[in-house]
């Protein structure tokens, strides 16, 4: 078990704050500390330690962000699905943290080949860690005016554990993240499938982590590129749905200044958790609410300063649940504490978010990690249903308007889905299923072409799109 466990012992639930946690003030408004040049194939890996926060030794990479450190074939997929890459989705559980995450369902209609590889990118505090992706290329022709795009898919929430990453699964029944990769594939376009820190490699995964997540994003395009040779100006996009929209959405506001030497050109941000206040409060008691526990103990070693806060508030049941959570996929979490409520963890009763509250220094930290206050520097669209059960819609079409407010070129499509079940999380997968296709059609219009055939069927590709920046 990752280090998690022995701090828990040792300070209680040494928790940060619950899906928010970081860094200093000014490193959450620029991401200037990981701010770097792309590295290159065979770049250096780690050299000598660091001792963190819970007492684990994470290696030290020093080489550039972007940089590649390594690179193999991938494993070939337990079924035929059509291609030589395999096909599927969510890491070790099953089907839910799919769900969270895709894009289609169903076997790909296009051969491609894999490769995993692991690139150097840079934490909310300026550190070098090491964090594994996936890298699949088509096999046919780019039949379009220019050099083939890259997309870069931030998955949704599959765990904690290292079991659980797309790089780790890949080859798996279900594993790897592929059925968002699919449609992307069938347009041609090279992807580039991501972990995020911790999540595969060393140390705890820092879930809901503005920086780290944005900055893993952005240093997954500069070693995807990099890896075949490219420039570091070929066109770029991101993909990303719920855990992956917060992604992708952090990229696209850190793109300026952390890897202004990318050519991103269109970012799709489903369903992103912006404002993690908000967040917090919907997920609690809901089907998947063991995401807080991978917040809290992600942000185990970013804010240590809140252990002692959270010392108080945790009952020993509240820390031994958050203690199996770090090792859990999402099908193992939803299996342990699906619907039930953070007041169990608590020692007096009441929720996390009434505790949060109470305290300044949490607020902060939650407040540190709501994305909308930078501008992203290509179109974005943000999609999210009115009536989602995970991820709030006021506080994605907030986000939306903070970025309007600084001329970003946002469109913010609702998904009309009706409430149905709320807490099974229906209301927050179905919104993606019915808008892969909307997205797809979007970023294509962004690259300017024309979708192939097999991708303009169904209702999403009749949908018209709202102007910019019209609400």
């Amino acid at each position: 078990m990752k280090r998690v466990v022995a701090a828990l012992a040792t300070v209680g639930l040494a928790a940060g704050a619950a899906l928010g946690a970081g860094t200093a003030t000014a490193t959450a408004e620029t991401g200037e500390p990981g701010a770097g040049g792309p590295g290159g194939p065979g770049g250096t890996g780690g050299s000598g330690s660091e001792t963190v926060a819970g007492g684990e030794v994470l290696p030290v990479i020093d080489a550039a962000p972007g940089t590649v450190l390594s690179s193999r074939p991938a494993p070939e997929p337990a079924g035929d699905n059509g291609g030589s890459g395999g096909s599927g989705g969510s890491g070790g559980s099953g089907g839910l943290g799919e769900a969270l995450g895709a894009g289609s369902s169903g076997e790909s209609s296009v051969d491609f080949s894999a490769r995993i590889m692991s690139f150097a990118t840079r934490d909310g505090s300026g550190r070098g860690r090491e964090v594994g992706g996936i890298v699949v290329v088509p096999d046919v022709p780019w039949e379009h005016a220019g050099q083939r795009p890259t997309v870069v898919v931030a998955p949704g929430t599959v765990g904690q554990a290292d079991k659980c990453a797309p790089s780790a699964t890949y080859g798996e029944p279900g594993g790897g993240q592929i059925s968002q990769v699919q449609p992307l594939l069938e347009q041609g376009f090279r992807v580039v499938v991501s972990d995020y820190i911790g999540l595969g490699a060393p140390g705890v995964h820092t879930y809901a982590n503005r920086l780290d997540q944005g900055q893993t994003i952005l240093d997954a395009a500069r070693a995807g590129l990099a890896i075949d040779g490219l420039p570091a100006d070929s066109p770029v996009a991101f993909w990303g749905y719920s855990q992956g929209g917060g992604a992708t959405a952090s990229a696209a506001e850190l793109a300026q200044t952390y890897a202004p030497e990318l050519n991103v050109v269109v970012t799709f941000a489903g369903a992103p958790p912006a404002d993690l206040s908000q967040v917090l409060t919907r997920i609690d008691g809901n089907m998947i609410m063991g995401a807080i526990g991978y917040a809290v103990n992600g942000f185990l070693e970013t804010n240590p300063e809140l252990r002692p806060i959270m010392d108080e508030i945790a009952s020993p049941y509240g820390k031994r649940i958050l203690g199996e959570l770090s090792e859990d996929c999402i099908g193992d979490s939803v299996e342990r504490v699906g619907l039930h409520r953070t007041n169990s963890w608590t020692r007096d009763g009441r929720s996390l978010s009434a505790h949060f509250a109470e305290h300044p220094e949490i607020v902060s930290v939650l407040d540190q990690h709501r994305i909308g206050r930078l501008k992203p520097n290509a179109p974005v669209l943000v999609l999210n249903g009115r009536n989602d059960d995970v991820i709030p819609f006021q506080q994605a079409e907030q986000m939306a308007r903070d970025w309007c407010s600084l001329g970003a070129d946002v469109t913010f499509v609702p998904a009309e889905i009706p409430r149905i079940a709320p807490g099974l999380g229906i209301g927050h997968t179905a919104p993606m299923m019915s808008g892969s296709e909307l997205a797809t059609h979007y970023m294509a219009a962004a690259f300017g072409i024309a979708l192939k055939e097999a991708a303009q069927s169904g209702s999403a590709g009749d949908v018209d799109l709202p102007a910019s920046c019209q609400f």
